[in-house]
């Protein structure tokens, strides 16, 4: 956990230190899905996923980064149009856990698609996550839900982004929020969970 921790940190050190090119605040709002991660898709695809009544509000501060440079991955970014940023995430949870937690990830996001009178991007990220509380949702090591229990976890957020091309500044971002431990390098395997989430994000 220590090794996982300090390199993941360190990870943040070497992006937050490269040049700022823009920066977004997000307000979210998110709700619990009963699924493991592996299985989402399938789960939406068969009409078989399920909600939970859980929820949480998040704030999200975001960088996009300068992506410049000439090391190879860096060459492969600028390549293929995909921006390297960091965000900072505060979430605060009702319903079936009532903790906050605060979330850190690096992601890579796409261009901007330009398919009709709107702009649509992609984005993944991976990070830290920490629960100030006991996140009782959570599943436990067995698959059970309302048994969690483990505080630091791995955070990963897969993002659809869409704005109008008239209002550029203004984007709607849809997310899958997921925690868990990471295959049980930081917590065991099989705890976690997943939120979808839709915000409304300004960019300055």
């Amino acid at each position: 956990m220590t090794v996982v921790f300090r390199s993941l940190m360190a990870l943040f050190v070497v992006t937050m230190s490269a040049n700022v090119s823009a920066e977004s605040l997000t307000l979210f709002r998110g709700q619990g899905a009963d699924t493991n991660f592996l299985e989402l898709l399938s789960d939406i695809a068969n009409d078989e996923l399920t909600m939970d009544p859980t929820y949480f509000w998040g704030v999200n501060y975001r960088n996009t980064l300068s992506n410049k440079g000439e090391n190879g991955f860096t060459r492969f970014l600028l390549r293929y149009q995909i921006t390297p940023e960091w965000e900072a995430q505060l979430t605060k949870h009702s319903g079936l856990q009532n903790n906050a937690a605060v979330h850190m990830a690096v992601l890579l996001r796409t261009r901007d698609f330009r398919p009709a009178i709107f702009n649509i991007n992609f984005a993944a990220g991976l990070g830290p996550s920490y629960a100030f509380s006991r996140p009782t949702y959570e599943d436990g090591p067995d698959g059970q839900p309302n048994q969690g229990k483990y505080r630091f976890q791995n955070y990963m957020a897969y993002e659809v982004e869409f704005s109008l091309r008239s209002l550029p500044q203004w984007r709607v971002p849809v997310r899958i929020h997921h925690r868990s431990g990471m295959y049980g390098l930081i917590a065991p395997r099989r705890v976690g969970s997943n939120f979808f989430a839709i915000g409304l994000r300004r960019e300055f």
